[in-house]
């Protein structure tokens, strides 16, 4: 029996199968890590986005604004202790240090997509467009997950280069 012809073809759909999970992306000094919604009900007129940014510069940079097809509208808000409450709150723009992250998490900073054109299905990505003050815009695709996924620990290098 020859075992490369059963073999190889498990490598390569392993190899691709890699790097359809994990996609990251590098723009300036800017790393964003793997961005990502919850899967909603179809009925869900609301969701939201999340990544964790890594500023590898020696300068600040600021997210300005987000636009995506998936939803009517996408705006920056924060989760905000008002006097023992929880609430909710737009931010007009996200600051990152030089040499700090800033996680767009469940519960913190994240996307908020409001009247969406299509349901958050898992395994559906979809297109978003981060506009930052000194990296300029940023093509990414938001991947579609039933449960948030692992984190991970900060990457010592970039992954791909996806500037403007």
């Amino acid at each position: 029996m020859n075992l490369n012809k059963y073999i190889l073809p498990l490598v390569a759909a392993a190899c691709v199968a890699g790097t359809a999970v994990a996609h990251d992306y590098q723009a300036e000094s800017l790393f964003i890590d793997h961005p990502w919604a919850r899967a909603m009900p179809p009925t869900a007129t609301t969701g939201a986005a999340y990544f964790r940014i890594d500023n590898n510069g020696e300068t600040g940079d600021r997210l300005l604004g987000i636009e995506t097809p998936a939803a009517e509208s996408a705006e920056m808000h924060e989760h905000v202790d008002a006097e023992g409450l929880m609430k909710m709150q737009k931010a007009a723009d996200l600051t990152i240090d030089a040499g700090e992250s800033l996680a767009l998490e469940p519960g913190g900073y994240h996307i908020m997509l409001i009247n969406l054109q299509q349901p958050l299905v898992d395994g559906e990505k979809f297109p978003m467009t981060l506009r930052f003050e000194q990296a300029g815009t940023v093509e990414v695709e938001v991947a579609v997950h039933k449960e948030a996924p692992v984190k991970k620990d900060k990457p010592t290098e970039p992954v791909h280069d996806h500037a403007r």
